[in-house]
């Protein structure tokens, strides 16, 4: 830990293994539902209450969502590097 980093807190704990605990459960329930549907079905599954979840939080924040050309580009580059070229 150096100085500019703040120190744990009492709550880091709790949300560090509701956190783990997300992210294992969605691995289990990836396996179950695999059986019963196709991968296809299971990515637009989670693209689309990954975007429910995101518009949620935007609405109880009071966010706006917002893009510009430099942004799209920059996430279009990132997409292409992470998710296609690897296949």
């Amino acid at each position: 830990m150096t100085e500019a980093d703040p120190p744990p807190t009492t709550r880091a704990l709790p949300v560090l293994l509701g956190l783990a605990g997300i992210w294992g459960g969605s691995f289990l329930f990836i396996k179950v539902i695999v059986e019963d549907t196709g991968p296809f079905e299971v990515v637009v599954g989670r693209l689309f209450f990954g975007a429910v979840a995101v518009a949620l939080w935007m609405l109880l924040t009071r966010r706006r969502p917002y893009a510009t050309r430099k942004l799209v580009l920059q996430l279009a580059g990132v997409s292409f590097v992470n998710q296609i070229i690897p296949f």
